[in-house]
């Protein structure tokens, strides 16, 4: 049974994710795309069991997997076989982890291998081409285990006379109490975490979109009875739909537009909401097709039709166009016609023919077709393979260069084993006394430098040697540079107290973090400030990172600073990226070649210098 508009659904969550993923700025809640793609296969997969227990009073697990398996996975399969040749356009760099990533996606497993690596600074140096099938690995799971707990359910309730409203209401109540645990298990995980991955990503925390699908799938069916149907088809219950329906779309857009991924609020409220309004749009669409009499528009149902090959074609397309047209535009113009190019191919070639409906029906698809197909895929495993292959190092070149630079951080640290035991013999610069208070602290002459990858990635040897240069007055011992990948800001400026309160923090304090910025992280800034005792002058590098719109906020927050603070200067290495985007590596970042890493290590010298000129805090 087809149901009139469905196609809105879908559509809705596709152009929320594309828009989400070329357009991050103006749409950063729109990741909640895959929670109506998610509602809408809760509540269809159960409704079409519910149907097949009706009709046929059974219910045939195996095939039933066999039919979710051969709707999915032609599809990925072709879209891997068509982009996995297109990576020879750009840099070696995306092939490393491409295996990994590759099988990760065939396996549907994705969302546990993007969580396994996701806590490593590897993970995120540079976009994973298939990280968006993590999604397709969720509703996979979905499938194996809600199909199985179906399986179980309408067998114990066989024998009962009214199986068929019994199977409904079973079906509600434990799709409803899952979608309960799924909350509250995604609470637990991403409750005071910074980075809420793994609680986003999670099968088990992430289902409860799913179960809330499922849950109006149990109780509204496809079809629905005469009394049912003519209550939807009675005038107030229409104007009652529309009204839902304008609400849930545009709750959802609204969601879109002003949600954070970040934000305790999109995981505590937010993604919730999403489901809720998405089970409501299905439910008002599902009211209003017995009263509906023509189907949608062709264009419409063609977006519908194709929106899951979109979803797969556009994320790698997108990155590949990303790399080779530097204009951000023309980029998403070109990944997004090559998207609908493919997934048209993928659609009317794959899916139809290969992805099932012929199949099951036992009818074999056109005779003209299988050599086509057979030489476009003998074509793509080739080179896909060849591609894979092409991969001969572990790490990337961005990489290969942090990982020296943590043997430099590592040695510095060795190096300086005496001012870490600074208590025996201490060297102080000065002591400062404070007028207002009477405190003092001894301050010890020298640069302190807290960073995070950038700083590790622009040449730790390489910035030592330059602050040696740039300030004789300086030993070695003087100079102490303590930088992390994937540091978030928060970590930093903890390091930064502790070091504060063991009074090992040098006069000169450089800030150079905040690429991995998070909510309201400005204000964290603002209480270190605070707290910074007398006698420091305090530098703040300007972080750049156009991907995380809190890095941002905090360099914005930044450059407010010497305005208000005479003891603080401030390094605009986001400015100098601005001057010369040249200057970046692929993953524009970090700095991407010899010249880039002298231009952010001098930014930071020239800051130090400025702020020389400077009074410390008082």
């Amino acid at each position: 049974m087809k149901i009139k508009y469905f196609s809105l659904v879908r559509s809705l969550g596709l152009i929320l994710v594309l828009i989400y993923h070329f357009f991050p700025n103006i749409m950063p809640g729109g990741f909640i795309g895959v929670d109506v793609f998610f509602a809408f296969s809760g509540y269809l997969i159960t409704a079409l069991i519910i149907e097949k227990y009706k009709g046929t009073g059974g219910f045939e697990y195996l095939s039933f997997i066999k039919r979710r398996v051969l709707r999915l996975m032609p599809a990925l399969v072709f879209m891997l076989f068509c982009t996995l040749p297109l990576l020879f356009l750009i840099s070696p760099d995306f092939l490393v982890g491409l295996p990994k990533q590759t099988a990760a996606a065939l396996g549907w497993v994705t969302n546990f291998y993007e969580m396994e690596t996701g806590g490593s600074y590897e993970a995120r140096l540079l976009p994973h081409l298939y990280v968006h099938t993590w999604s397709l690995a969720v509703e996979m799971h979905f499938y194996i285990i809600w199909g199985l707990i179906a399986a179980v359910v309408l067998l114990l309730i066989k024998k009962s006379a009214k199986r068929a409203s019994l199977a409904k209401k079973l079906l509600f109540f434990i799709s409803l109490g899952l979608a309960v645990i799924s909350y509250l298990y995604m609470q637990m995980l991403t409750q005071g975490k910074q980075d809420p991955s793994a609680g986003y990503m999670g099968t088990n925390s992430h289902a409860f979109s799913i179960m809330l699908g499922a849950a109006l799938g149990a109780v509204l069916g496809l079809s629905c009875e005469e009394r049912t149907a003519q209550l939807f088809r009675s005038i107030p219950f229409r104007i009652l739909s529309v009204l839902l329906l304008i609400f849930s779309m545009g709750g959802l857009v609204y969601l879109s537009i002003t949600m954070d991924f970040s934000a305790a609020f999109t995981f505590k409220y937010g993604l919730p909401i999403a489901a809720e309004l998405s089970v409501i749009m299905i439910f008002s669409i599902r009211a209003l097709h017995e009263s509906i009499k023509s189907f949608e528009p062709w264009p419409l149902a063609t977006l519908s039709d194709i929106s899951y090959s979109m979803y797969l074609f556009h994320w790698p397309l997108y990155i590949i166009f990303n790399q080779l047209i530097k204009n951000s535009i023309w980029a998403v113009i070109a990944a997004l016609i090559g998207t609908i190019g493919f997934s048209l191919l993928s659609y009317f070639f794959i899916e139809k023919p290969f992805g099932g409906k012929l199949l099951i029906k036992g009818k074999a698809p056109s005779p003209a077709l299988l050599p086509c197909v057979a030489l476009l895929l003998f074509v793509g495993i080739g080179l896909s393979f060849f591609t894979i292959t092409r991969v001969a190092q572990p790490k990337n070149s961005i990489e290969q260069r942090l990982q020296m630079g943590y043997v430099h951080v590592n040695v510095s640290k060795i190096e300086n084993i005496g001012f870490i035991a600074h208590e025996i013999n201490p060297d102080p610069l000065h002591r400062f006394s404070s007028e207002d208070d009477g405190r003092s602290s001894a301050v010890l002459k020298g640069i302190t430098v807290y960073g995070d990858s950038v700083t590790i990635g622009s040449g730790i040897n390489h910035m030592r040697s330059a602050l040696l240069e740039a300030f004789p007055q300086y030993s070695s011992d003087d100079i102490i540079i303590d930088a992390k990948g994937s540091r978030p800001l928060q970590t930093g400026l903890d390091l930064m107290s502790q070091a504060q309160r063991e009074t090992v923090l040098r006069e000169y304090v450089v800030l150079a973090l905040g690429t991995n910025a998070f909510l309201n992280d400005y204000k964290k800034v603002q209480q270190f400030i605070d707290e910074l005792e007398p006698g420091h002058r305090l530098i703040v590098v300007a972080p750049y990172n156009e991907a995380n719109k809190e890095a941002i906020a905090v360099r914005e927050f930044m450059r407010t600073l010497p305005s208000k603070y005479s003891f603080i200067t401030v390094a605009d290495w986001a400015q100098e990226v601005l001057n010369d985007k040249s200057i970046l590596s692929i993953d524009k970042v970090h700095a991407g070649s010899s010249a880039g890493m002298k231009v952010y290590y001098n930014c930071i010298i020239k800051a130090i210098h400025e702020a020389e000129s400077k009074d410390v805090k008082r």
